[in-house]
């Protein structure tokens, strides 16, 4: 009897272990067609530990390791396939501790991420980092939402931009144009980052540096600011009386930085590309980012002042974009213009036995010229968002904010309008116009929403605005004209303004260069014998 009653304890242990435990993967359904693919342990269809492969999931949804005592994910390895632009698919990895809300129907992650892209290479990862999800209603079957930041969190970026398609859940968008990695420091709520964002960048030497700062406001009226962050990426000694120097970004294999000169604001440096020659980077050719437009380089007896392409640097190449001007002994050997490495337009060559113009096309970079109705159209654009300015009564403000409704709404009237079409034909055109109305748009909102809603704040902020209207609009109108002289540059010929045409002549600058030089008669002579050439 003792021992049948063994037998039985055994044989009801062993049942009840059956019932807790499932070897082969089955399929969970709800009646309202969501299903949830589970192998593992599994107790009266609660899961304890194993796969779930949640199948209605659009970001196709995998949760590896133990469930909560309601089947929710608790402790394991969460996958999720994100959309990028382009149709690109990222995949997010998250290691370490769930917790579901049921009341607020969210589940918060603590632990390790990474982000990979589509051919294998990590984007982004941290360590102790915070993420949340939305469920759309509570039952352990179905997948939770997007997985995005949330609250404090410190992790490392490989990329500038990171472009996945949800606006939730993406990762920080960082403006310096350096190539990473990147440490960023923010905190975010529900996806969005949420106050000021720190954001440092190594050099080759493993010496971190504060490189950016955002800042970033909730609401409806979300808005970003970011200002770049002074400072240095090559050990560079100063010369002369000063405590600090301007940013300086360069590939430190084409330029290496070598001194700072105090007193005449410029960089020393040198290149592989300039055999025996010092090469200087004059502040006024640098912008906040460090970013550099023009080089000076001396050699023995001959200077080269060159526009390059900024972008091209940061890529690892150095590529005469604009005007080139060399020089021996305070003499001209030539004066080009370049476009995307190759010169364009009418030129001087004065290293032959006289001097003369020279004439260089492009025909494979055809350029549409931009019609002169444009300027026109900008010009009654221009003068309609000044009206609004000038209309402005600043003797109404006042310190409520329902009170300056009326006048917030005034001023943002002239952010309204959308660009015009043409525009996009205009490289940086549309840009120009959209950062113009981001600005004006935040600045506003900002005295609006702050408390200096008095007479001097409105002032200030009139002041403000009609100093951004005339930056875009000299910005908007050299826009348009730098590329109808690019137009008429690639065909070899120079822009007439007065007539808005292409012309068999040096452009203005070309033409005082000439003058400098060589004088008016000389080049006079030169002119008649550059369109005799021609025309023959």
């Amino acid at each position: 009897m003792r021992a049948l009653c063994r037998w039985m304890t055994v044989a009801v242990l062993l049942s009840l272990a059956a019932c807790a435990s499932q070897d082969s993967e089955r399929e969970f359904r709800l009646e309202s067609g969501e299903a949830v693919r589970f192998l593992g342990n599994v107790d009266d269809e609660r899961f304890i530990d194993g796969r779930a492969a949640y199948l209605s999931s659009n970001s196709k949804t995998v949760f590896d390791g133990r469930f909560d005592d309601k089947g929710y994910p608790h402790s394991g390895h969460l996958a999720q396939t994100l959309l990028g632009e382009g149709s690109e698919l990222y995949s997010l990895q998250l290691i370490g501790e769930f917790t579901f809300d049921q009341q607020n129907l969210l589940i918060d992650f603590l632990g390790d991420f990474t982000l990979v892209d589509s051919q294998g290479r990590v984007v982004a990862e941290g360590k102790n980092s915070r993420w949340q999800a939305p469920y759309n209603k509570a039952h352990p079957y179905l997948s939770p939402g997007n997985f995005g930041l949330d609250g404090k969190n410190q992790y490392r970026q490989y990329r500038r931009h990171i472009p996945l398609a949800a606006e939730k859940g993406r990762l920080i968008e960082i403006h310096r144009p350096l190539a990473g990695p990147f440490l960023v420091d923010s905190y975010f709520w529900e996806g969005q980052p949420q106050g000021r964002v720190n954001i440092t960048a190594e050099n080759v030497g493993g010496k971190s540096y504060v490189v950016e700062r955002q800042y970033h406001s909730g609401g409806d009226d979300s808005k970003q600011y970011f200002y770049y962050e002074p400072g240095s990426f090559s050990e560079i000694e100063l010369m002369g009386a000063c405590n600090s120097m301007p940013t300086l970004t360069v590939p430190q294999n084409i330029l290496k930085a070598f001194a700072y000169d105090c007193e005449k604001t410029k960089f020393l440096a040198v290149s592989p590309l300039f055999k025996a020659a010092r090469v200087e980077i004059h502040l006024s050719d640098l912008d906040n980012s460090g970013s550099v437009r023009r080089l000076v380089v001396k050699q023995k007896d001959s200077n080269a002042e060159m526009n390059i392409d900024p972008e091209a640097l940061y890529e690892g190449e150095l590529i005469p974009e604009g005007a080139v001007l060399k020089t021996r002994a305070d003499k001209l050997i030539s004066y080009s213009h370049f476009y995307r490495g190759h010169a364009v337009g009418i030129g001087i060559d004065g290293n032959a036995e006289s001097p003369h113009y020279l004439q260089s096309k492009w025909p494979e970079a055809d350029q549409d010229m931009p019609p002169k109705s444009l300027l026109d159209g900008l010009k009654t654009q221009y003068a309609a968002q000044q009206k609004i300015l000038d209309n402005l009564d600043v003797s109404k403000a006042s310190a409520s904010k329902d009170k300056n409704e009326p006048l917030k709404k005034q001023l943002l009237s002239a952010y309204s309008e959308d660009v015009s079409k043409e525009d996009d034909d205009i490289s940086g055109l549309q840009a120009s116009y959209q950062r113009w109305q981001h600005d004006g748009t935040a600045k506003i909102l900002g005295w609006w929403h702050g408390a200096d809603g008095s007479l001097p704040g409105l002032k200030q902020l009139k002041k403000d605005l009609q100093k951004d209207l005339e930056k875009w609009w000299q910005q908007s109108q050299n826009l348009i004209h730098k590329q109808a002289a690019l137009s008429c540059a690639v065909k070899g010929l120079s822009l007439n303004d007065a007539d808005w045409q292409c012309h068999l002549k040096p452009s203005k600058k070309a033409e005082n260069i000439c003058h400098q030089y060589y004088g008016k008669s000389t080049c006079n002579k030169m002119l008649k014998s550059l369109t005799r050439k021609i025309t023959r």
